[in-house]
């Protein structure tokens, strides 16, 4: 039988040569050539067994095995940043756990980004352990209970303490019945009387809000509820509820507050897709297919980059470069598959980087335009202000504020839509909420 292929084969009395045989393996063979291969072994004895024996030397003469354990099984399902975060914080659920585990068996990439994590979470627990604030004054309770303690032993004592509360009552008694007899106002109208005259003394603290810790109602000119309490805003411009937030950060609440609008901060103009002048083309095109981080702030210094495939490509190359141009890291050949790298080294805080994506194609040998952007690493100093706040402030305005104004919008948006469900009924809410999705 002679088979009816392209250029490619070549034959010695109708058989299969040696390099048509290797390119059946391998599978390198067009759809036309595999079919005429196959119809040909399936006829061809000797064929067939050169064809098993290239295939055995292949293998090195080893045993063919199938490998279905849940690690193999599972080596493509990338983890995603919440479910990261769900790992590390014991959060996932038996089964979910279990494919996060054999996943990680055999994924370099998700394993550091876990290692990551983890890092920087044993890097707050030491930041949590300080304490920020004025020392609380010791209790005197038992100073009180002593002291108590003691008269309670002498009923002489006692019996003049019970004397004078008795007397002090008579005399507040006759004084308030001496008032309302000889007051004119009160002979002239009832009505004007009790606009003067006040009836209980426990009512006086409703003058005085810091008393009570209360803030008079027609003082307040906008207030929310939030995960640590009431928070409100006072017509002198008083911030209520949040004692432990000062500085910048409580000016840019209050005035939220006030408005109901948001600043945009200054970074993001810095980290904004422009034109990348020295390739000749738009970075807001590199926006469509660089996933994240775009254009914000990210907390970890070894953050996972994320992009879209592009089309005809074979591989991609990775490279993160500071905003003098200078190189910083850069990855190795990546598969066609993979649209996710991580940089081996932690970088350097509070610093803005541009990272580009080269996509590879095939035939011919070319590199398709790169894709381009921009993104910052959280600084020291505010990564251990985040901290304090988390430990302290426990709000989701503060944090959401905060988040603003470094710049981390995925983070913003997520305290702002906690803000607005515990706040259904707040045009406030919805309108932070909205300012910065718009952002985005």
């Amino acid at each position: 039988m002679r088979l009816l292929l392209t250029e490619n084969f070549e034959f010695m009395n109708d058989h299969l040569s040696d390099p048509n045989i290797l390119l059946f393996h391998a599978r390198a063979l067009s759809p036309a050539e595999m079919k005429a291969a196959l119809e040909h072994l399936a006829q061809c004895l000797l064929c067939r067994q050169r064809s098993h024996e290239h295939f055995q030397a292949t293998n090195a003469y080893q045993a063919s095995t199938i490998n279905l354990s849940p690690a193999w099984q599972f080596r493509h399902e990338h983890l995603d940043a919440e479910q990261l975060t769900a790992l590390v914080n014991q959060r996932l659920d038996s089964v979910d756990e279990e494919v996060a585990q054999a996943h990680l068996q055999t994924c370099h990439e998700c394993r550091c980004e876990v290692q990551s994590l983890r890092a920087f979470q044993a890097e707050l627990k030491t930041e949590l352990r300080h304490r920020y604030g004025p020392k609380p004054a010791p209790k005197q309770v038992g100073q009180w209970k002593s002291w108590w303690s003691a008269w309670q032993w002498k009923p002489v004592f006692a019996a003049t303490f019970v004397a004078v509360c008795v007397l002090a009552t008579i005399l507040i008694i006759l004084n308030q019945g001496k008032r309302q007899t000889t007051s004119p106002i009160a002979l002239a109208s009832p009505s004007a009387t009790a606009s003067v005259i006040n009836p209980s003394p426990s009512t006086s603290p409703a003058a005085s809000p810091s008393a009570t810790g209360l803030v008079p109602e027609e003082t307040v000119i906008a207030s929310l509820r939030d995960h640590a309490g009431m928070i409100a805003i006072t017509k002198t411009g008083n911030l209520e509820g949040i004692p432990s937030v000062t500085g910048e950060l409580r000016g840019d609440i209050v005035a939220a507050l006030r408005t109901g609008k948001l600043k945009k901060p200054t970074i993001l103009n810095d980290l904004a897709h422009d034109v990348d002048t020295v390739r000749g083309k738009p970075t807001d095109q590199a926006a469509t297919r660089l996933l994240t981080p775009v254009g914000i702030t990210v907390l970890s210094n070894r953050p996972l980059l994320h992009w879209q495939p592009v089309e005809k490509a074979i591989g991609y190359e990775v490279e993160i470069a500071d905003g003098r141009g200078n190189e910083i890291a850069r990855s190795e050949r990546l598969p066609a598959a993979t649209q996710r790298w991580q940089p081996p080294q932690a970088l350097p805080r509070g610093t803005m980087y541009t990272w580009t994506v080269r996509a590879i194609r095939e035939e011919p040998a070319t590199t398709a335009l790169p894709l381009t952007c921009r993104f910052r690493v959280l600084g020291t100093m505010e990564a251990r202000e985040l901290a304090r706040l988390k430990a302290q402030a426990n709000s989701h305005l503060v944090l959401g504020m905060f988040y603003v104004r470094v710049g981390m919008l995925p983070e913003a948006q997520q305290e702002f839509k906690a803000l607005a469900h515990q706040n259904p009924d707040s045009p406030l809410a919805r309108k932070l909420l909205q300012t910065v999705q718009a952002w985005q």
